[in-house]
């Protein structure tokens, strides 16, 4: 076993909803710099990395996030990577499976698959490492490894497992508890057998797959589908959309973990938080001598215990304590550190009450060529910040209910606006007509940026016709 290879199955789907308003269903957590560093899905990359016999790594990434994965991708100069993309989120049952039925399309069926959420705070990367590597070099033929967390407190924010003993070394699995009150979890710590469920897993493609087609038979067969029939472009596999649309929303411990005979436990050796709410985010950071945690642009007198992070406007508190102070451009929560866990109610509530739109979309939205910014919108009119990459080329499009005017502030933008071609310099503007074709293109070697103002009786990001993409984008969501 000590020369078979490892490939992590990294699952950057979720929509962590306890974090909003920073994460949302375009920018979800994953991808937020909570730290003003690397990303958590960036972090769990180069964590990787350290693990021996590394083989390559999968992104199982749903259609709406795939471009903002390839941003982050790009940063680190990875390139052992196949980007495993979803057309719906079906939790991590349907994805694993999918993962499972490409490596083993690949011929990898034996080799090990490391299932990872793309979301985890795990600082000591070389005991993390060690304790993936030391797993791999037990005999796991027939056996699912999932990695269990020594609890530190009664949490009920957890699942927790209950092996058949210590497991310092692979224990079999007794007994799994969904999050539990907090009288069972006080109960569960004191116990040296019992586990938080960190969502890690090792095993072969192959034992998994035969463990899926004896517990979710469904999800064995429309996995199979969605594989076999999926669009293959270069490192890029796009499932099936309709076989997937079809897949049970279900978690692979509830699918498969809790109900088979060869589930088994080992200790991570290593420092783990799920980061799930805004009191962890608090936990795992550095306080000052007021015990607050102060992120980006705030400023704070006669405050304790707080946790206050604002990455644009000025975030000023003063006499409060105990509070989590987050800001984003559009949106502000402020909620009392011991209630972090609600902020998923409170965003069901946003949602039903005319507030959906905060709590899906992130104002900055990225496309394969660059990303652009909602700086203003009415029913009328909108007005976007637009960045094109080096070499980026946006579609060649019309739009049925709008005109736009273009105003280049820094680069210079290759125009086509009907039969004509030509060029817009720093400073000079052109105007877009309706229902007129056009394409904006940079073909200079630093950023293009320019003011875009939509107007007309509808400015909603449907209204769009294409016509030529070279970015191959195959569906109305992948856009």
């Amino acid at each position: 076993m000590e020369n078979i290879k490892i490939n992590p199955v990294i699952l950057v789907g979720g929509t962590g909803t306890r974090l909003w308003p920073l994460s949302r269903a375009n920018y979800p957590k994953q991808f937020v710099q909570l730290d003003n560093q690397r990303s958590l899905f960036q972090q769990t990359l180069l964590r990787v990395k350290k693990i021996q016999n590394l083989n390559r790594i999968y992104l199982v990434v749903n259609e709406s996030n795939y471009f903002l994965c390839l941003d982050q991708l790009h940063e680190l100069n990875i390139n052992n990577v196949d980007i495993i993309v979803e057309s719906a989120s079906r939790n991590t049952a349907p994805a694993v499976a999918c993962a499972a039925r490409i490596i083993a399309l690949k011929n990898e069926e034996n080799e090990l698959m490391l299932v990872l959420p793309s979301d985890h705070k795990i600082t000591a990367t070389e005991k993390f490492a060690e304790s993936i590597n030391i797993a791999a070099n037990f005999s796991i033929e027939n056996k699912l490894f999932l990695f269990g967390i020594t609890p530190n407190e009664p949490s009920t924010a957890y699942g927790y497992i209950q092996a058949e003993h210590a497991a310092t070394t692979p224990a079999k699995v007794k007994t799994f508890f969904e999050k539990p009150s907090i009288e069972n979890a006080k109960i569960l710590i004191s116990k040296s057998n019992c586990y938080w469920n960190s969502g890690m897993f090792l095993f072969s493609a192959e034992t998994l797959l035969n463990e899926i087609a004896l517990h979710a038979p469904i999800i064995a067969q429309l996995s199979f589908a969605a594989t076999t029939q999926a669009i293959s472009r270069e490192n890029t596999y796009y499932l099936n959309r309709d076989d997937f649309f079809k897949m049970p929303n279900i978690a692979l411990d509830v699918a498969v973990m809790e109900k088979t005979n060869s589930a088994f436990v080992l200790e991570l050796q290593s420092d783990w938080s799920d980061l799930g709410d805004w009191n962890a985010i608090y936990k795992n950071s550095e306080a000052d001598l007021h015990g607050n945690v102060s992120i980006g642009n705030t400023f704070s007198h006669n405050t304790k215990n707080s946790y206050l992070h604002s990455n644009d406007k000025l975030l000023a508190t003063v006499g409060v304590d105990n509070l989590v102070v987050v800001a984003s451009k559009d949106s502000v929560l402020i909620a009392d550190k011991n209630h972090t866990q609600e902020v998923k109610v409170l965003v069901d509530l946003l949602k039903t009450k005319g507030y959906a739109d905060y709590v899906a979309n992130d104002l900055k939205v990225h496309r394969p060529w660059g990303t652009y910014e909602s700086v203003i919108k009415s029913k009328r009119f909108q007005v976007k910040h637009i960045v094109v990459k080096p070499g980026g080329k946006l579609s060649l499009q019309s739009h049925c209910h709008r005109s736009e005017h273009w105003v280049v502030v820094k680069g210079i933008a290759e125009v086509v606006c009907g039969e004509a071609s030509f060029q817009v310099n720093e400073n000079e503007s052109t105007f877009i007509p309706k229902e007129t074709k056009h394409r904006l293109t940079n073909l200079q070697k630093t950023p293009l940026e320019l003011i875009e103002v939509q107007v007309g009786e509808y400015v909603g990001e449907d209204d769009i016709v294409r016509f030529d993409d070279i970015y191959g984008r195959i569906s109305e969501v992948i856009a």
